[in-house]
């Protein structure tokens, strides 16, 4: 199977922007339902485009990483917030600490999170605010 890894990152930066809109917004205003509706329509399109794909890795992840510990939907390891980074003309997404899937890594006896990112799509394992590692990137 081959993978639009071009389009996966485009639709998980939208997800990100989304979420980002949303949340400086008050429930009551009146864009907000909108704008909700939409973020849940591209992470409906991410489940039903990508779902299988990003779970066979979360699976392979959770396996040597933290077996104990159940995959969820992989739109649940998409962070609610970001930083971003410019390097030239590319943005460089990154998570802060305590975005994404909590998890307790078995053999490092410690907590982590599990989280997807764009450009490149990946996934990091972040200990801290300054200490994560990439488990898993697009080829």
């Amino acid at each position: 199977m081959s993978i639009d890894y071009p389009a996966i990152n485009q639709l998980l930066i939208k997800i990100i922007e989304q979420r980002l809109k949303l949340s400086k917004l008050n429930y009551d205003d009146p864009k907000y339902d909108d704008l909700e509706e939409e973020l849940h329509d591209m992470e409906d399109e991410l489940i039903e485009e990508y779902g299988d794909f990003l779970e066979d890795i979360l699976v392979d992840i959770h396996e040597e990483v933290c077996p104990e510990v159940e995959v969820f939907t992989p739109i649940s390891y998409v962070p609610r917030e970001v930083l971003v980074e410019k390097k030239g003309k590319e943005r460089h997404f990154i998570s802060p600490y305590g975005q994404g899937v909590w998890i307790e890594c078995d053999h490092e006896g410690r907590e982590a999170y599990l989280v997807i990112l764009p450009k490149p799509l990946r996934v990091e394992l972040v200990h801290s605010p300054d200490e994560r590692r990439t488990v898993w990137q697009e080829e």
